[in-house]
């Protein structure tokens, strides 16, 4: 069969017998190196399609396999090549090739030093504890073996910092912060954005150079209370709130990152109509409501009850989505196995925490805001919680009443 002429003819992408034999989250891969090919395509619709490839078989659900091992040096040399049409892709692959789900890491980062030794703990630990695991659908070997190739090749990510193409631009803006937070020149380039730059990508440079300050420990953290708080814009509050946020200043940033947490979004004309862009920010930085997570952790955590006058009012919340985040957050933090879900306990046997943040959402505005759209109604959020499905029935149980 003829290839389509943006196929390079001096780049091998494997042959469709190395492929079969590696393994992928639903069996072979021979069809893996068609599927690479698709990022020298022009065509955007393409580039789709091999990102859901890339995703089905080779980094599934945290997942990595023997085919991600192999695909490596492809993408990288793909990375590499002047031809290459889809380098955001890639860098964002590598990111979850390296470390699973990179977001588990946000907002206080992770130093590679760090990641590795929590992998090879997992790899040759005889027991381990549910905290320590890190890698619950991956061989903690083959994690190791793919985050100490991408380790030594990471010099090769730093150009895309200064590409052409804003969606390459702002995907090296994520990959600087896991695999490039101890490089000097990585640092000033974001530094410059972050001062200089405009809309999204100043906003991914500034959280990438706090992800990589607090992983790393350097000073000065890259905004300060003050700017998080003074913020007149709520987008901008939100940014600086997640970049100034410690654990010691988290109680009085509750207010900027609950807002944040329920509504913060880009629209395309922060893009300039750039479609590559905006698609790039929303699979990197863009969903910031599960990137706060560990900060509304810390809120918990917190000696104050800030966090419960800091949820967002109905009237605050600008979409039922915002609404069921906040929500749907906040189960998952205090329910007792951490996932979300609440056995049938007794009231008595709630903790004062779990208590008070069930008495904020029986009290939350998220109950008029609700529809009956499937997944976007509270029905549906407790349901899954297994607590009460009304206001009513939820007030009784906190009263004393059996689930």
């Amino acid at each position: 069969m003829t290839e389509p002429e943006w196929v390079p003819s001096d780049f091998d992408f494997g042959s469709r017998e190395a492929w079969s034999v590696q393994d992928s989250a639903y069996g072979e891969a021979e069809d893996m190196g068609e599927a690479l090919k698709l990022l020298f395509s022009p065509d955007a619709e393409s580039h789709v399609r091999a990102e859901r490839q890339m995703y089905h078989h080779l980094t599934h659900q945290g997942g990595r396999f023997g085919a991600t091992i192999f695909a490596l040096p492809i993408l990288l040399s793909a990375l590499d090549h002047p031809d290459c049409q889809a380098r955001a892709l890639i860098l964002r692959f590598l990111v979850d090739a390296g470390f699973g789900v990179p977001d588990y890491h946000l907002p206080f980062g992770i130093a590679p030093a760090r990641h590795r030794e929590r992998l090879i703990h997992q790899a040759t630990a005889t027991s381990i504890t549910r905290e320590e695991m890190i890698e619950p659908l991956c061989s903690a070997q083959i994690a190791l073996e793919i985050f100490d190739f991408v380790r030594a090749e990471r010099s090769r990510l730093k150009p895309s910092l200064q590409a052409p193409a804003a969606d390459e631009r702002i995907a090296a803006t994520w990959a600087a912060a896991f695999w490039l937070p101890d490089d000097a020149e990585t640092r000033a380039v974001l530094s410059d954005v972050a001062e200089h730059g405009a809309g999204p990508e100043r906003w991914a440079a500034t959280l990438s150079l706090a992800t990589i300050e607090r992983a790393m420990g350097t000073e000065p953290c890259t905004a300060s209370v003050e700017t998080a708080l003074g913020a007149a814009d709520e987008r901008e509050a939100f940014v600086a709130a997640f970049a100034a946020a410690e654990p010691e200043t988290i109680d009085s940033l509750a207010a900027p990152l609950m807002r944040g947490v329920a509504n913060f979004e880009a629209y395309p004309e922060d893009f300039g109509g750039d479609a590559a862009a905006e698609s790039c920010w929303r699979a990197t930085w863009g969903d910031l409501r599960q990137k706060t997570r560990r900060l509304v952790v810390a809120m918990l955590k917190a000696p104050s009850d800030a966090w419960v006058d800091a949820l967002p009012s109905a009237d605050e919340i600008r979409t039922v989505v915002g609404a069921l985040d906040v929500v749907s957050e906040l189960l998952a933090i205090v329910s007792p196995g951490g996932d979300g879900r609440f056995p049938p306990l007794p009231v008595a046997a709630l903790t004062p925490i779990q208590r008070r943040a069930l008495e904020a959402i029986r009290d939350h505005g998220a109950w008029q805001l609700s529809g009956d759209t499937p997944y976007l109604n509270m029905h549906e959020v407790m349901s899954y919680a297994g607590l009460p499905t009304t206001r009513e029935a939820l007030g009784a149980y906190l009263a004393g009443e059996a689930l």
